[in-house]
């Protein structure tokens, strides 16, 4: 509670790691009338993995690659300035890390694995919650979001260490509350109503990740934004292009392309589990 009604205090502070909380607030509220269920609570994690955490950090792989490009997320030049310029408990190891190229190379590698090839593994297979592939996938990708957040905090800034409750939920849900599922009860008179409202709020939520990233794209290539500026709406949904800045380079059009791509193809493999749901019952 502490941690939300902190949060609530920079509500309109210019950071991008305070709306992940908001979000899982406004989805936690449409399941409190039926805390003590097992399908509401179940609801309530697939919320937070597919429509919150798991977009949120693909949205920064994509702000990467917009800005920086894919050669340099390869590489991990685009981390060399964001290492000297941000305040650090260890200057002298980010000094030598960004002098290092092999060293921001696995900087890069493990910033990609967090935000571009996690998120996308966690999201086409997280809805099939007896798969073990789910259920190691989703436990890997949130331990190297804990790791991910620790270094961030050592390395470059205290903001994303908001993030960490979070992840921890996920985690306690696969590792602790899926063991004592059979010891919940279910709720009775679940309203129509409010599983509807359930499933509108994921699905606007879901596509809102992915619209400002393409509505960021379109406004570069329309010459609404310039090349070499930013296009962050910032609130109620970020941009997340952190650490990287625009250039010549910057390709808009095959960010789009991917965004769009990865889009679909998520809705695709969603309809596919949901008609499979349907057809086991």
């Amino acid at each position: 509670m502490y941690f939300y009604f902190g949060s609530l205090g920079v509500m309109f502070a210019p950071t991008e790691s305070v709306c992940s909380s908001y979000f899982f607030v406004m989805g936690a509220v449409l399941v409190v009338p039926h805390a003590d269920s097992a399908h509401a609570q179940a609801w309530l994690w697939k919320y937070l993995v597919l429509c919150i955490l798991a977009p949120y950090y693909l949205a920064g792989g994509f702000g990467k690659l917009r800005y920086a490009g894919w050669m340099s997320a390869l590489t991990g030049t685009w981390i060399q300035r964001d290492l000297l310029g941000f305040p650090s408990l260890f200057p002298g190891f980010n000094a030598w890390v960004a002098r290092t190229p092999f060293m921001t190379f696995l900087f890069s590698f493990g910033c990609m694995l967090v935000e571009f090839v996690g998120p996308l593994l966690v999201l086409a297979v997280a809805g099939e919650p007896c798969s073990k592939l789910a259920f190691w996938s989703v436990t890997a990708w949130s331990c190297l979001v804990l790791c991910f957040l620790l270094g961030a905090w050592l390395f470059l800034s205290p903001n994303f260490i908001r993030q960490v409750p979070l992840t921890i939920m996920i985690l306690y849900g696969l590792w602790v509350s899926e063991r004592s599922e059979g010891h919940r009860g279910e709720s009775q008179g679940i309203s129509i109503s409010m599983c509807y409202c359930r499933v509108v709020l994921a699905m606007v939520l879901f596509s809102g990740w992915f619209a400002v990233q393409v509505w960021s794209d379109l406004a570069h290539l329309t010459g609404a934004t310039p090349q070499l500026s930013k296009h962050d709406p910032a609130w109620p949904i970020g941009e997340f292009g952190m650490f990287v800045y625009p250039s010549e380079t910057s390709n808009y059009v095959l960010s789009l392309s991917l965004e769009t791509l990865v889009y679909f193809g998520l809705c695709v493999k969603k309809s596919q589990d949901i008609w499979s749901a349907k057809s086991g019952i």
